[in-house]
């Protein structure tokens, strides 16, 4: 006696669109998402870690106002207590005695027990991107006073 609950050997014509429309589907949300991202500038970089940070690796994008520099830092060591201090990005523009700079800090803690990478990123605005010469990205503890302004 045959089972007459047996399922066809073909798929229903609905089952056949949906199999047809997933690939498409996930074909054109790959290539919107990979079109909407913006390439890194081919610009150099000098990361300058110490003893106690290392920047691991940067990367710079550019951005409508001006560049973005992105990358991950690291604790050097597995010694002493918190880690205070900042990054300082400065960019460098061909003809121009004064770079742009700005003071980042990193998105969460650098443990003393775990070397784990944590990202930092800094905006830079109003940057003519096309004269850019190079762009340093260095650790510095504590503040910066160089760049505050004085008041007299």
């Amino acid at each position: 006696m045959a089972n007459s609950r047996s399922m066809p050997a073909v798929p229903s014509v609905t089952k056949r669109r949906i199999l047809v429309a997933m690939p498409l589907g996930a074909c054109l949300i790959m290539s919107t998402t990979s079109c909407a991202s913006t390439r890194p500038l081919k610009v150099p970089l000098h990361a300058m870690g110490n003893n106690r940070v290392e920047i691991v690796w940067t990367r710079t994008y550019p951005t409508k106002t001006g560049l973005r520099v992105s990358g991950m830092v690291r604790r050097a060591g597995m010694f002493g207590p918190g880690l205070g201090g900042h990054l300082h990005v400065t960019a460098f523009i061909k003809d121009l005695a004064n770079p742009y700079s700005v003071d980042t800090r990193w998105n969460g803690t650098l443990s003393t027990r775990v070397r784990r990478l944590v990202p930092f990123s800094a905006s830079i605005a109003d940057v003519p991107i096309e004269r850019v010469e190079h762009i340093d990205v260095e650790y510095r503890s504590g503040h910066d006073y160089r760049t505050r302004s004085v008041t007299t």
